[in-house]
């Protein structure tokens, strides 16, 4: 192998796998230095809340703009076809997940959904799956890991990542050989999609100010995070844990009505 290929490879996996290394460098500090609260669910709230505060302001000074300036120059057809686009990539991910939580009819739907899609809707562009009532899915490799038994561990807050948790990261690892754009062997062109998809998810969201609004508050987020990840590896079959006295600080204003 050549000296340029090797420099290539480096290159590429290196675009691949910079936010996964970044979380798991987060978790490693997370462990050997910070100390914990006793609080069994947050034990790193001090870390988490700081995170949170962090990410918000990237949002609003950072993502939220580009993606305002991304809806604004790019016309409502292209910026649905981008959408489906990326959304069919996910069908890989999908149907690998199904069949490892042996749900063997989902995975026929999403593989259903993956061949008409990228064929009749034109390598993703337009969802005729969707048109013509194909389920979709919603699987990934976290969940495949909780219902395989494997605890979500303490809640974590990680930089440019968001809410998450070891399982979740566990997750985005095993999940990342099943995302086509990672197989693309010029590493200027994996990162230009990846920023592409991330955008446009962020302009999708434009949408939904309000509950973006909400979720700036930690403890709402928090909560949130925490039942959503729960309703997805129980399938919607959730169990009402989360009146534990010690997952609550005296200050957290917690609401009954989240789903």
């Amino acid at each position: 192998m050549s000296d340029n290929t090797s420099n290539e490879n480096m290159i590429d996996l290196c675009s691949m796998s910079f936010i996964r290394l970044l979380s798991v460098v987060a978790v490693l500090i997370l462990v050997t230095g910070c100390a914990t609260n006793g609080n069994t669910k947050d034990p790193y709230e001090s870390f988490n809340r700081d995170m949170h505060d962090f990410n918000l302001k990237v949002d609003d000074y950072v993502m939220k703009p580009v993606a305002e300036g991304y809806q604004f120059i790019t016309p409502e057809f292209v910026d649905k076809g981008v959408t489906n686009f990326f959304g069919n990539l996910q069908g890989v991910r999908l149907t690998i997940n199904d069949l490892l939580q042996a749900k063997f009819q989902d995975a026929g739907f999403d593989a259903l959904r993956l061949l008409v899609n990228s064929t009749v809707g034109i390598g993703g562009l337009f969802d005729v799956a969707t048109e013509i009532d194909i389920p979709r899915g919603n699987e990934d490799f976290a969940q495949t890991l909780g219902a395989w038994g494997v605890p979500s561990g303490p809640f974590l807050v990680l930089p440019f990542v968001g809410p998450t948790s070891p399982r979740a990261m566990g997750g985005v690892v095993g999940d990342a050989p099943l995302n086509p754009i990672s197989y693309i062997g010029y590493a200027p062109a994996s990162i230009g999609l990846q920023a592409v998809n991330i955008t446009d998810t962020r302009a999708d969201l434009l949408q939904l100010d309000d509950v973006i609004e909400e979720m700036k508050d930690y403890s709402l987020m928090r909560d949130a995070y925490l039942q959503r990840q729960e309703y997805l590896v129980s399938d919607g079959e959730i169990t009402d844990d989360f009146d534990d006295d010690e997952f609550y600080d005296e200050d957290d204003e917690v609401s009954d009505s989240i789903q």
